[in-house]
């Protein structure tokens, strides 16, 4: 073999070498980064049984601002409870295993199958469930678990569950942190609209708690949601979860 040719031979070697190790690369940021059950895992076995806070929030939408309080309850791994805006207007949720009651101005208004959002599940609910479970919450999110990635945001790395680029806006995905595998985004991806919460999350022991979020709407920022009254080791009575004696007990009286 000739100089020239060897040369070639040389050259050719390199770019054959340079873009499968791009095409690793791609592969490594698009494919599978975390599995579902490192991330459910990671918490499990130390995640309280009860938890329970106020969600404040404050949105700034169409030219004015609305405040609003909406409280919530759990008794993991079969209650839990939303009271929207106030305990005493009567528009509440009550999950019990696999059904949902609901009730509008005291009245009960219904009754149908189990469905948790994404959103309101990695808050700690995802702890005590199996990975089936988790996958369909993910389902029911419109959250696909098979388009991962992984990159930098905010100076730290993250694990993108829902998206294969940390640029993507049109599809509904979750981001975890990846040295603590808590949440710190949510995206309601969608083509023309993007709705952003991005959290912010403070230790607690061998876990950890939400403490306040942003959120955003194309990019604008519409609202800002603060967790108070936030607790771990309050008592709730199995009363609060019950749909006959709606009206009689919330855990806000204690």
């Amino acid at each position: 073999m000739n100089n020239k040719s060897s040369l070639q031979y040389r050259l050719r070697s390199f770019i054959v070498a340079c873009t499968c190790l791009f095409v690793a690369n791609v592969h490594a940021q698009s494919g599978t980064v975390i599995s579902l059950e490192k991330i459910q895992q990671r918490y499990a076995g130390k995640w309280p049984k009860n938890m329970s806070y106020i969600k404040k929030v404050v949105s700034h939408r169409y030219g004015r601002t609305d405040s609003s309080s909406h409280y919530y309850a759990y008794v993991f791994p079969q209650y839990a409870r939303i009271d929207n805006r106030s305990p005493h207007n009567g528009n509440t949720s009550i999950f019990r295993g696999d059904s949902t009651w609901y009730f509008r101005y005291h009245r009960k208004d219904g009754k149908g199958s189990a469905h948790r959002h994404f959103s309101d599940y990695m808050l700690g609910e995802i702890y005590w469930d199996d990975i089936e479970g988790l996958k369909k919450v993910l389902a029911y999110s419109k959250i696909d678990f098979t388009k991962q990635a992984k990159g930098n945001w905010e100076g730290r790395t993250v694990y993108v569950i829902g998206a294969t680029t940390l640029e993507d806006r049109r599809h509904i995905q979750v981001w975890y942190d990846a040295e603590h595998l808590y949440p710190v985004r949510f995206i309601y991806g969608s083509i023309g609209n993007v709705e952003d919460i991005r959290y912010e999350i403070e230790k607690h022991g061998a876990i950890w708690k939400p403490k306040a979020a942003k959120e955003f709407y194309n990019k604008r920022q519409t609202g800002e949601v603060r967790f108070a009254n936030f607790s771990f080791d309050r008592q709730l009575s199995e009363a609060l979860f019950d749909p006959d004696k709606f009206g009689t007990y919330h855990w806000t009286q204690d």
